[in-house]
Order: structure tokens, then C-alpha cells, then sequence
């Protein structure tokens, strides 16, 4: 940490002398500076609060902050591994450094530490997470779907991480791994049934997807619904013939689908005046000819 702050030091006061605030009192004096946008000064007072307590948690939490904000991906660097000396079992910061590095344009770094992590830190299904939710922010796809596949088996829990998986692949269009996430979840938790519905309602907005969708609930009827019925009613309101017949006719083919003709009654008989004018011109054509 001394080294960190003699680099602020440096960088801050070049031909300056600098009395650096200390005691109880340093860190607030510290925040009046950062909320007043003195970042340098900011910087200098928490990095002599941690020099002096290496695991002064609010200090640590703000200068890394600001680091992130300035894109300083070197110094957030040099500060998160000093606080991992005082502070080895912050798992959290851990896989944060590996952040830090894979910004920083040192991916094989970062991937090191988070494989490291895979090996010797996952205890119970919360660091689990935190190593997921690492991996889906930096798009390792591979990496999630093989933790995923070994939590499944450590936990004997065979839909886990099934919503998260599904939800990913979703918003970015990969909608056959998304799908097969949910007929996972369903088939485990029956309760998300409404919830799997209203999301692949949403997929089918694409109208590329309704084959997809239709041959995914066929083959997961045929290999596992002669014990289940839960599927029976998703795969019959999900099929194509079937998502049509909810439009009041047949719809063009700009408008999305489904639209529920049974809500739209309540729309009108609330929707004043002033309201009407807000909405746009696709708005206002969806409603006349609805």
C-alpha cells in the first residue's frame, strides 16, 4: 500500500508539499473531497487511511471506485492485491482483480485467477455465484455452462442456474440454449411455468422462432411428459396456430403478436385525451386498428 501511495503522492503533489489529513476524521474529509470532484486529494486521503489500516473497508471500496470510474485499470490493480495481502479471504475482491486484468487487456491473467478460483474457492452455491455472474459479465460462455454442469451435480440440483443461463442466452438471441434451459427449469420447478410462458411469449415476437419453439416442446413432450402434464398446456398455448387465434383477426405483419383483445377494451375507456396525443404514430395505428 505504501507503494500506491507514494505513486499518488507523486502524481498529485510534484513540487508541492501536501499535509494529508489523518485520524478519525481523514475519511470523511476524504468524501467532502471526492463529492466536490477534488478526486486527487480524494485519492491521496484514502490511500494513507489504508496505508495505515490496510483493511479500512470503506476507504478500499471508495478509491476503488473512482479508479474504476477514471479507467485507471493499473492502479485498481496494484490496490486490490496489496488489500488481498491484508485481506486473503475476500473472495469477492478476488475475482475482482481478475476484472480488473481482463479490462486492463490482460485476459490470460484474468482468466488464471478465475480458474484458480474454480479449483479452491467454490465452498457452497453463493461463491458459485459470484464466480457465474463474473463469467456472464465478460461473456465466458463456456466457462458458466461448465460450472453450471458441476454445481448441478455437487448440489444434486439439476435446474441450477437454469433461469440465469436461460435469461442470458435469451437476451442475446441464442434462443435454442435458451430454451433448453427453460424446458429444464420447468421440468425441475414447476412453479416458473407462467413465468417460462410469458418469457418465450416474448421470444415469439420474432416470428422465426415459432418452429423453434414448437420442435423444442415437441421433443421435450415425447422424452419426458408421459409422467408431467405441465408441459401439455405451455405446447398449446405456445403453438404457432395457437399464438395467431389470440389477435382479434389476423395481424399485419408489422404489429407484434400477441396482443390480447380482452385488455384493450379497458385501454380505451381510460386513455384521455392528453394521453392519446403522447402516444406515438405506432402507438396510435396499433390502437385504431385494434
Amino acid at each position: 500500500m505504501r507503494i500506491l501511495l507514494y505513486t499518488i503522492t507523486f502524481a498529485f503533489s510534484f513540487g508541492q508539499i501536501k499535509v494529508v489529513p489523518q485520524g478519525k476524521n481523514a475519511f470523511t474529509q476524504a468524501m467532502i473531497m471526492e463529492r466536490a470532484g477534488n478526486l486527487s486529494e480524494a485519492k491521496l486521503i484514502y490511500a494513507k487511511i489504508l496505508e495505515d489500516n490496510p483493511s479500512h473497508q470503506p476507504s478500499f471500496f471508495q478509491i476503488r471506485s473512482i479508479f474504476t470510474r477514471e479507467g485507471d485499470y493499473d492502479s485498481a490493480i496494484e490496490l486490490v492485491k496489496n488489500w488481498l495481502v491484508s485481506n486473503p479471504n475476500d473472495l469477492q475482491s478476488n475475482l475482482i482483480l481478475g476484472e480488473y486484468y481482463f479490462r486492463n487487456q490482460q485476459k490470460e491473467k484474468a482468466l488464471d485467477i478465475w480458474e484458480n478460483f474454480y479449483k479452491t474457492k467454490l465452498e457452497n452455491k453463493t461463491t458459485y455465484r459470484l464466480l457465474f455472474h463474473t463469467y456472464a459479465r465478460f461473456g465466458q460462455v463456456a466457462a458458466m455452462e461448465n460450472l453450471a454442469q458441476k454445481g448441478r451435480k455437487v448440489f444434486s440440483e439439476p435446474h441450477l442456474f437454469a433461469i440465469d443461463l436461460a435469461n442470458y442466452y435469451q437476451s442475446r438471441q441464442t434462443y435454442n440454449r435458451s430454451l433448453r434451459e427453460y424446458m429444464i427449469l420447468i421440468e425441475h420447478q414447476n412453479q416458473y411455468l407462467q413465468y417460462v410462458t410469458d418469457r418465450i411469449l416474448l421470444m415469439s415476437d420474432d416470428e422465426k422462432t415459432h418452429s423453434l419453439i414448437d420442435s423444442t416442446l415437441k421433443i421435450h413432450l415425447n422424452q419426458e411428459l408421459k409422467q408431467e402434464t405441465s408441459l401439455d398446456g405451455l405446447s398449446a398455448m405456445l403453438h404457432p396456430e395457437n399464438l395467431k387465434q389470440t389477435v382479434a383477426i389476423s395481424a399485419p405483419p408489422y404489429l407484434p403478436f400477441p396482443c390480447f383483445p380482452d385488455v384493450i377494451g379497458a385501454v380505451l375507456e381510460y386513455l384521455m385525451p392528453p394521453e392519446w396525443e403522447e402516444l406515438n404514430d405506432r402507438g396510435k395505428n396499433y390502437l385504431k386498428w385494434l
